[in-house]
């Protein structure tokens, strides 16, 4: 059987056990088979296919004009107002039979397609959305992406996964990014090395894999995870080599806002209001507040946390709060996963027994203490000092200091950042306490 024959009954299937499928959401986009062998960053043996077929390819041409006309941040220019109107205009082309084919490749690319076509269309827009004066969604646009976001069971924005698993291809073993908003080579190195992070991460996953399995010597596993986390603080650090500062923050960025409050995006739906909505946007078109991209929507980061025994601590139990939240952003996929791992995982602390043991496990937590020190100092010099310098050259008000040094994802950022990685310390463990 292949992995998404959903020919097959999703409870007969091995994952299902940890399967809550949202409303209208396909179980095939839940099936989580193949995170243990690929990790996060790879659905499945090969990446999505890059092109989709006609009539959808419409989508990824609207999107390939955008970056022909190099329409920029709020442009106003004859030029952007020409591309705006083509996506008014656009032929609708119903996602649902695309749906109905149930072929899960498609529909990922078919939504990474169209969040990135919403994010264009939206942040090009000459005033930022409020909900007074509220961004609508042309139908033409709004339509397919609230349905192939429902049947993926994801909000209809721009996430983690939109920039970096759903958003490459395989280019002779290097990962060719796909689709940039800037057009900018920052931005595409940005998202490789997100790619670079989860593919050490895939490494991590394999020996948490063995762990849970108790394949081998803790110790030596656990020094091979510690490694592997340090192959991807290693990773992060690279950011530097090919991004600079403030292209990120003021022409990288700003594209990633998401909708900021109740109102602000309007979505068109014409008679499809009942079919379409979500707990996102409700039958009449209006969204709610959805978060932007953020490497809080990371599910490696969750993982390891969840592995570790620490999510207490990291996540500021009780439930409800930003890292909690940032979950309902991944692929349904990996939220399936996540709470897999998290009732598998459960008391694999007490399994560490031995001061051989003990000391390599708490190496763990150091090298990811280290990985989260790394993203502070790498927050600081691309989002606090960069806010700084334009409040300084008083230019408060343009796009790039809509968020100033708040986080993509709402957050006080670095202040947000310090706690979770003071509280990875906490975990570390005392053979004579615990």
């Amino acid at each position: 059987m292949a992995p998404h024959d959903l020919a097959t009954s999703p409870s007969s299937l091995p994952w299902a056990a940890h399967v809550s499928l949202p409303e209208g959401a396909i179980p095939a986009a839940a099936d989580f088979s193949h995170i243990w062998k690929y990790g996060f960053h790879r659905r499945g043996p090969s990446p999505l296919v890059e092109h989709l077929p006609t009539p959808y390819n419409i989508w990824q041409d609207a999107f390939a004009q955008f970056g022909t006309a190099s329409v920029g941040l709020r442009d106003t220019s004859p030029a952007a107002e020409k591309w705006r109107t083509s996506i008014r205009e656009m032929p609708y082309v119903s996602a649902f039979p695309l749906i109905e084919k149930q072929d899960l490749n498609a529909l990922l690319r078919a939504c990474q397609a169209l969040v990135y076509l919403l994010h264009a269309y939206v942040h090009s827009l000459p005033t930022e959305p409020s909900p007074a004066s509220p961004a609508r969604i042309p139908s033409s646009l709004a339509r397919p992406l609230l349905a192939v976001s429902r049947a993926l069971g994801v909000p209809p924005v721009i996430a983690y996964a939109d920039t970096g698993s759903l958003n490459y291809t395989d280019d002779r073993g290097t990962f060719r990014i796909l689709s940039c908003l800037s057009g900018t080579p920052d931005e595409a190195h940005f998202y490789r090395v997100s790619l670079e992070i989860e593919e050490a991460g895939a490494g991590a996953l394999r020996e948490v894999r063995a762990l849970l399995d108790g394949v081998g010597a803790p110790a030596v596993r656990l020094a091979a995870l510690a490694h592997h986390v340090r192959a991807m603080d290693a990773a992060l650090a690279g950011v530097r080599t090919g991004c600079a500062p403030g292209v990120f923050y003021g022409a990288v960025r700003p594209w990633y806002v998401g909708c900021p409050a109740r109102g602000a995006w309007m979505f068109e739906l014409g008679g499809d209001g009942a079919a379409l909505q979500s707990e996102w946007v409700g039958a009449d078109g209006v969204a709610e507040p959805m978060a932007g991209s953020t490497a809080a929507q990371s599910a490696l980061f969750h993982a390891l946390d969840a592995f570790l025994g620490i999510e207490d601590l990291t996540h500021e139990r009780p439930a409800g709060n930003f890292l909690t939240r940032m979950r309902s952003y991944f692929p349904l996929a990996d939220r399936c996963f996540i709470d897999a791992l998290t009732a598998e995982a459960q008391g694999f602390r007490k399994r560490i027994v031995s001061e051989e043991e003990t000391e390599a496990y708490n190496d763990v937590l150091v090298a990811l203490k280290a990985w989260r020190s790394t993203h502070i100092r790498i927050a600081t010099l691309y989002v606090v000092n960069e806010a700084r310098k334009v409040s300084a050259d008083g230019k408060n008000g343009e796009l790039g200091e809509v968020l100033g040094e708040t986080g993509t994802g709402g957050t006080d950022l670095v202040p947000f950042l310090k706690g979770v990685r003071d509280r990875t310390g906490e975990g570390a463990m005392n053979k004579r306490t615990e």
